[in-house]
């Protein structure tokens, strides 16, 4: 289980650098509205790692099961987290669609807006060749 700790917290750790280092080279190569796309993507596809985690996590093991068990209908998507995203969608579809703020996006901030969200799947895999360890007496040897 440590190892798996380990990769869970290098893989959060890998995605919040390459957000951070890619929103910084977004905003001096595109402008600001472009460093904006490539957060408000990185932060998509941080949440999306954290909401796979923890789906990964609440999967029973083989002795857990208990089939007379019932979670409900939206029983895999309780918390705060899968709360706040729900909240941030539906403040956002309302203030859309009101037209009180105006919200154009050019194709180029939805293109850079992407690349942030996959700078999620560049995190995987360097965290499947180089996962760091949380211990420092281990990173030594």
């Amino acid at each position: 289980m440590r190892e798996y700790s380990d990769l869970k917290f290098s893989l959060l750790l890998y995605e919040t650098m390459l957000i951070f280092v890619g929103t910084q080279i977004a905003s001096l190569s595109g402008g600001e509205k472009a460093g904006f796309a490539f957060l408000a993507g990185g932060i998509g596809g941080f949440l999306y790692l954290l909401l796979l985690q923890r789906s990964v996590d609440e999967l029973p093991s083989s002795s857990e099961r208990n089939p007379n068990k019932r979670e409900g209908i939206f029983g895999q998507y309780k918390g705060p987290l899968s709360s706040l995203a729900l909240a941030f969608a539906i403040l956002g579809v309302k203030y859309y669609s009101s037209g009180d703020v105006p919200l154009e996006l050019t194709p180029r901030e939805v293109v850079v807006g992407m690349m942030g969200f996959l700078v999620c799947k560049i995190a995987v895999i360097l965290a499947a060749f180089k996962p760091m360890a949380i211990d420092l007496k281990e990173n030594n040897k």
